[in-house]
């Protein structure tokens, strides 16, 4: 991570209290597992008939199942599942999806068709529905959850994938890329990737959440984890038939997953207000400087230097106070604002930077901060600008 980003990132995320508890969540859950591969307080493979179903104690801090099996013990295990599962389901859809999202935003046509209806076909098959499936030929197990869960998310990632490819295939840098004679391939690598890669850490972090949901509830039907390893999904369908004579033994994995779920699903919020940049008011800088962009090719590159562009009032009034706090001029905390996002994203640099300085006067950024890109995508709008007069 760029050294000028890393500071302003974190200090914004340790105001996000959503972001904050996510993580300790978050990091909690990760410690469980990693602790249960250094040592667990009693083996969960080991059955004692003679110390079933006590209560919580000195001994057994969350008291034992109906197998004489430590709770700690079990949940510190049933981790494992947890995580395997997220991981490696989330990876083949964000692999697998990513990959028929980009395509189908760089070619568009038959091909985009064709990927959209396939990934709708793909919405009427839940992860549940598939794992029964796969179960009914090749029976149950953790590897099949994977598998069911991993193609449900195929289709989710492929749609978002396509989306926000497609928001930035309309940049105005993306465009100097093409006029300067990238091709597709190369204009996906190097610009759509990058600028897309925030939304789909977020993505990847809710649907996590939402695998570990799916891999409890497969276990709780018997498709997912099977015995003797432990599950939190499977400790709840062990203990639903031990309600009265020992309630805590459902509470236990059920507040675990609850847990686990909520610290995501705050983690993937407080990383989409953190990471999107719409949200801050550096971003809506760059969202002037694409709509002035519009307004140049419209007027052919005819832009006046006194052109202004419209803040919304709550951005405007915090752009104001904090003008009138350090004394200085409006334009000059927009343009530092402007050049602060831009250095946390290289891939729009030479776009916003050129045209930024119509916005904020001919000296938009750093001297160090890539005068040459700033002059290849000038050279080339003017090449673009000089074909279209010839026509």
């Amino acid at each position: 991570m760029n050294s000028h980003t890393a500071p302003g990132f974190w200090q914004r995320a340790r105001q996000h209290p959503g972001f904050v508890i996510g993580g300790v969540l978050s990091l909690l859950l990760l410690l469980a597992a990693a602790l249960s591969y250094v040592g667990t307080p009693y083996s969960v493979y080991d059955v004692d008939m003679d110390a079933k179903l006590l209560a919580p104690d000195a001994r057994h801090w969350l008291g034992t199942d109906a197998f004489g099996r430590d709770v700690v013990s079990l949940l510190l295990v049933g981790a494992r599942a947890s995580i395997l599962v997220g991981v490696i389901a989330v990876g083949i859809g964000l692999v697998v999806g990513t990959g028929l999202g980009l395509l189908a935003s760089a070619r568009r046509g038959w091909v985009e068709e064709t990927i959209m209806r396939v990934s709708d076909f793909g919405f009427a098959f839940p992860a549940i529905l598939s794992a029964i499936m796969l179960t009914a030929v090749y029976g149950p197990g953790i590897v099949n959850a994977i598998i069911a869960i991993g193609i449900y998310n195929i289709p989710t990632f492929a749609r978002i994938t396509r989306a926000a490819a497609n928001s930035v295939w309309s940049r105005d840098y993306v465009l100097a890329a093409r006029a300067s004679g990238k091709g597709p391939w190369a204009i996906t690598w190097q610009h759509v990737l990058p600028n897309i890669l925030p939304v789909l850490i977020v993505q990847a972090t809710i649907r996590f959440a939402i695998a570990i949901l799916a891999e409890a509830a497969l276990s709780y039907l018997g498709l997912g984890t099977q015995p003797p390893q432990p599950s939190w999904g499977r400790m709840l369908a062990e203990a639903q038939t031990l309600m009265f004579q020992a309630p805590l033994l459902a509470v236990w994995p059920g507040l675990a997953i609850a847990l686990s779920v909520l610290g995501l699903n705050l983690l993937g919020d407080g990383l989409r207000d953190l990471l999107d940049p719409p949200a801050s008011a550096a971003g809506l800088m760059l969202e002037m400087s694409a709509d002035l962009g519009n307004i140049m090719r419209i007027t052919d590159g005819a832009m006046p230097m006194t052109a202004t562009v419209k803040l919304p009032p709550d951005l405007e009034q915090a752009l104001r106070q904090r003008c009138a706090a350090e004394g200085r001029s409006l334009s000059d905390v927009m343009r530092d604002a402007l050049v602060a996002y831009l250095a946390s994203t290289p891939a729009s640099a030479a776009s916003a930077f050129a045209l930024g300085a119509d916005l904020f006067g001919r000296h938009a950024g750093p001297a160090d901060l890539a005068t040459a890109r700033r002059q290849h995508l000038a050279d080339a709008w003017g090449d673009k600008h000089a074909r279209r007069g010839t026509h």
